[in-house]
């Protein structure tokens, strides 16, 4: 136990079981102190100190001007002690060495123990190298400096103090804990694992050792020059930085902290960073499974993964390369420069932007609602499926995808191009470009917004419920179906060729190009213009095709129900069916070579061609001047011409409904003409026709209707001028009128009425108006050619009959004068009536009826009356052969003509003054002159009748064989060669200028008689009248 001072020239040793040292024990050379216990809290001090006991124990000092070597079972130096030596220190226990003050070797320092712990307040140096192995443990809170190597040997090291040296050695096999600092220019850690939430600094280089590596928040990893990290596993919450090249290698990192480089390069198989991962330039990470939530980021960023998981943002600010199998991205990939990605698939739910941006998935990118794909410049995406809820946009898109499905936005600001099997525009979602969007698929569905500057689709199906719009142009070429239920427009030109079309929405440009099978029950509508060509075209009756330019239509089979419309319309087809509108506000061309069938509409404001094989109309077909050819016709509808209507057929059938009208002439050249309905001419109608059947009404200014074989008319035929029919037959049962009416024709039978108002007149080779018939004129009325039968009524001003045969049952009346010529025979069993001349002339006229005139003339070779003649101012006849029937009646109110070769009259004759001439006589019947009588036959005249005048009569025959009367209010002069008299002469005066009489009967003059030439071969008897 020493207190004070004890001191040696030379060598020292002390040996002791306890040595309790509070003073000074000194040796200029060797000091030597040895005990079981040693208990220093003084100063040991010497040339070189050796130290030893089971415990050692110093709260002094121990100190030496060379070596200093202390040996303990253990060893404990405390705070404020000082262990210093010039040379080396070496101190070595065999359990624990614990450490609070100060070590300082001149030289090497080394400490051997089973634990070791230095403390807080420790400092260890050395001028040399510093050792420090423990068996087990190794507890560094102290200060450790060496300007060697520092070399810390373990199981297990803890360190939370400071160790600087040129080199730092640190090996725990089991784990190495730092808290601390460890520099050196070169550190190396060895520990199957490493915990650090201090600084581990390797200035020049920086080695670690382990399996694993937990680097804590608040711990940093440091190296100026390139840092290799070879860790299986690695944990970082701190700072790894070098202002090097960080290379990363093993099998997982997790990093919540920041790992940076000049340049950094990782291949860990797991990689999981929700920190920040930074390279000044290059940033190459290549793993199993990558998962970021934090910050990668470089001038220029690989990543090569089987998975990569980004919440956080992954960065290249030159180029961003990312060659994963699958991606989830909810963060941030970005790039200033190039972001390429490839693999199999990528799930985006964050952000992808770069100046340029490829993408190529093998399988599969799904952009979410949130996701965000956008190039500044361009950007391609290559994949097999593609579905976007979100938005993806580049200044140049360019999608190529097998399967695209978006309800999000695709928008390229001046190109868009899509390329694969099926694009699919969910509702809500938008194809944009200010430019050119250029879509190529097998099949397209829309249901969204399609919008371009241009649209340019190609595809084999196209399904389109959304909205599609080309601003300056839109070209779609579609294999198969285009199925439009939206609207597809441009306020420029479009052009649509699909193999069938079908719309129910609306397809509108400026200038609209259809082309393929339409099936229409919506708007379509060309501004300046529309075009259609195809095989079939349906429109339902909802459907419109409007154009206020030109429309122009071309196919196989167009069908409409609906509305077309356009200032010029075009249509040709092979057969076109319209139950709908066709309007045209300039003009309407409508060719079919097979059937037109219209039901409805078909209108033009100015012209309209209409041409056809077989033209079908049920509806209105009009125009302001209408032309229509076609072979054949059937109308049940309108055609109308407001200016102009004309005709090129071969056969046209009006039905019951039918109208035709023109407001101006209409000159009709065909085969067969049918009318039920309304054919109204507001001008001439110049008709000529094979056949024509009218059973409805036919009206016009002038009617020139000429019919190689028939005509036929139960209907009206009316023309407010003249009225010019000609036909081989003719036959009408309903009306013909005009001002003027002219028939010609071979046979011309009526039934009906036939009426011109000024004028009537008909030429035919047999004419036959039938009971019902009535033929009428109020000017004059005119037959010629060859029979005339009649059975109606025949009426004019004045009627004319010129012909071969005359047969009238009914009634034949000239208001004002009734002629009649014939070279074969006139039969009248009705009446033949006039109130001015009645001339009629023939072979041979037969009367059971009447013939009445105000003056009546009969000439022909035969004239027969069994029924009344009567002229009101004077009858004459002149025949060969003249009989007039016991029940006729022969009557005139003036001049009374008989002049015959044979005479035999019956009945009732009498007129106001009498003339018969004959070559023979015989009057059976009754005749009356109301003033003189005169008869002169140049043959016989046989009278078993009567003979009355009121005048004179004058008889001269050659024989005179009178049975009956002679009475006469006047005189009466008989001449002849003979008189044979078996009834009564009376007159005022009777004289007999006969060579021959005979008389059985009276002969009597009332004021005188006279017998001249003739013996008195009879008894005479005359009676004077007494005055």
């Amino acid at each position: 136990n020493n207190s004070g001072t004890l001191m040696a020239a030379g060598d020292t040793h002390i040996t002791a079981g306890q040595l309790d040292n509070q003073g000074t024990i000194a040796a200029k050379n060797q000091l030597t102190a040895s005990a079981s216990m040693l208990n220093n809290s003084g100063t040991l001090q010497g040339q070189t100190l050796a130290a030893s006991g089971d415990g050692v124990q110093n709260n002094g000092t121990l100190a030496a001007d060379d070596s200093l070597n202390v040996k303990a079972g253990a060893l404990t130096t405390g705070t404020g002690s000082t262990v210093t030596a010039k040379g080396d220190v070496t101190l070595t226990a065999q359990t624990t060495v614990d450490i609070g003050g100060q070590v300082n070797a001149g030289k090497a320092l080394s400490v051997k123990a089973a634990d070791l712990q230095t403390r807080q307040q420790a400092q260890l140096q050395s001028g040399s190298d510093m050792a420090l192995a423990t068996a087990d443990s190794a507890t560094l809170n102290g200060t450790h400096a060496a300007k060697g190597t520092l070399s810390v040997t373990a199981k297990s090291v803890s360190h939370g103090g400071k160790s600087n040296a040129s080199a730092i050695i640190l090996t725990a096999p089991d784990a190495l804990n730092n808290s601390g600092t460890l520099v050196a220019d070169t550190l190396s850690l060895g520990s199957t694992h490493i915990t650090n939430s201090g600084l581990l600094q390797g200035t020049q280089a920086l080695n670690l050792q382990t399996d694993w590596l937990d680097n804590l928040t608040g711990g940093t990893l440091y190296s100026a020059k390139d840092l290799t990290l070879a860790i299986p596993q690695l944990n970082n919450s701190g700072l790894i930085t070098t202002d090097g090249n960080l290379y990363l290698h093993g099998n997982s990192l997790t990093s919540s902290g920041e790992i940076n480089g000049v340049n950094l390069f990782s291949d860990y198989a797991r990689l999981e960073n929700s920190g920040r991962l930074l390279a000044d330039n290059t940033l190459s990470l290549t793993a199993d499974d990558i998962s970021n939530r934090g910050v990668l980021a470089a001038k220029t960023t690989g990543i090569t993964a089987n998975t990569l998981s980004n919440t956080g943002s992954v960065q290249g600010d030159d180029a961003l390369t990312l060659n994963a199998q699958n991606t989830t991205n909810g963060g941030s990939l970005a790039s200033g420069g190039t972001l390429n990605l490839s693999g199999q698939t990528l799930d985006n739910q964050g952000n992808l932007s770069a100046t340029a941006l490829l993408l190529t998935l093998a399988q599969q990118v799904n952009n979410a609602a949130d996701g965000h794909i956008v190039a500044d410049d361009s950007a391609t995406l290559n994949t097999s499926q593609l579905s976007n809820s979100g938005l993806i946009a580049a200044k140049n898109l360019a999608l190529n995808s097998a399967d695209i499905t978006s309800s999000g936005t695709l928008q390229g600001t001046a190109l868009l191009t899509a390329s694969g099997t099926t694009l699919t525009n969910q509702q809500g979602g938008l194809l944009l470009s200010n430019g050119a969007v250029s879509l190529k698929n097998d099949r397209l569905e829309n249901a969204g917004q399609i919008q371009g500057d241009t649209l340019n689709l190609a595809t084999g199906q196209w399904m389109n419920t959304g909205t599609a719009l080309g601003q300056n142009g839109l070209t779609a070429t579609v294999s198969g179906t285009l199925d439009n239920q939206g609207r597809v427009v441009s306020r420029q030109a479009m052009t649509l060729t699909a193999d069938n079309n079908t719309n129910s929405g609306v397809l509108m440009a400026k200038v609209l190009a259809l082309h393929g099978d339409l099936h229409s029950s919506g708007l379509i509508q060309g501004t300046d213009g529309l075009t259609w060509d195809g095989n079939t075209l349906t429109t339902t009756a909802d459907g419109q095709l409007v154009s206020g330019g030109s429309l122009a239509l071309q196919g196989k089979a167009l069908d409409n129900a609906g509305r077309m419309q356009g200032k010029t319309l075009t249509a040709t087809a092979d057969s076109l069916h319209n139950s709908g509108t066709v309007q045209a506000q300039d003009a309407l061309n409508v060719q079919a070579t097979g059937t037109l069938a219209n039901q409805g509409q078909m209108l033009s404001q100015g012209q309209a061609d209409i041409r056809a094989a077989q033209l079908n109309n049920d509806g209105t077909l009009a125009a302001n001047d209408l032309a229509v050819t076609a072979p054949d016709i059937i109308s049940n509808g309108i055609l109308q011409g407001n200016r102009s209507l004309s005709f090129a057929t071969q056969s046209l059938f009006n039905g019951r409904n039918g109208q035709l009208a023109s407001g101006g002439a209409l000159d009709v050249n065909l085969d067969t003409l049918e009318n039920q309905g309304l054919l109204y001419v507001q001008d001439a109608l110049t008709l000529h026709a094979g056949k024509l059947v009218n059973s409805g009404s036919l009206e016009a200014d002038a009617l020139d209707i000429t019919s190689d074989s028939t005509l036929s008319n139960s209907g009206t035929l009316l023309a407010h001028h003249a009225a010019l029919l000609r036909a081989d037959a003719l036959g009408n049962s309903g009306q013909i009128a005009g001002n003027t009416v002219s028939l010609t024709g071979d046979t011309l039978t009526n039934s009906g009425l036939i009426q011109g108002a000024q004028q009537a007149q008909a030429h035919a080779g047999s004419i036959i108006n039938t009971t019902s018939g009535n033929w009428l004129s109020g000017g004059a009325l005119t037959f010629d050619g060859g029979s005339l039968s009649n059975a109606g009524t025949l009426q004019g001003e004045t009627v004319s009959l010129t012909g071969t045969t005359l047969d009238n049952s009914n009634l034949i009346n000239g208001l004002h004068g009734l002629s009649g010529v014939y070279s074969g025979g006139l039969t009248s069993d009705g009446q033949m009536v006039s109130g001015g001349v009645t001339d009629l002339r023939a072979d041979a006229i037969t009367s059971a009826g009447r013939l009445t005139g105000d003056t009546l003339a009969l000439h022909a070779g035969t004239l027969v009356n069994n029924g009344l003649w009567q002229g009101t101012n004077g009858l004459r006849t002149e025949a060969a052969t003249l009989v007039t029937g016991a029940n006729s009646r022969t009557l005139s109110g003036g001049d009374f003509t008989l002049n015959a070769g044979q005479l035999n009259t019956g009945g009732t004759l009498q007129g106001g003054r009498v003339s018969v001439t004959a070559d023979d006589w015989t009057s059976g019947g009754s005749l009356l002159s109301q003033g003189e009588l005169t008869a002169d036959v140049t043959g016989t005249l046989a009278l078993p009748g009567a003979l009355t005048s009121q005048g004179a009569m004058t008889l001269r025959a050659q024989t005179l064989n009178n049975d009956g009367q002679l009475l006469s209010a006047g005189d009466i002069t008989l001449r002849g060669q003979q008189l044979t008299n078996n009834g009564s002469v009376q007159g005022k005066t009777l004289s007999a200028h006969e060579s021959r009489i005979t008389n059985n009967g009276t002969l009597t003059g009332l004021n005188s008689l006279t017998l001249d030439n003739s013996p008195a071969a009879a008894t005479l008897m005359a009676r004077m009248a007494m005055a």
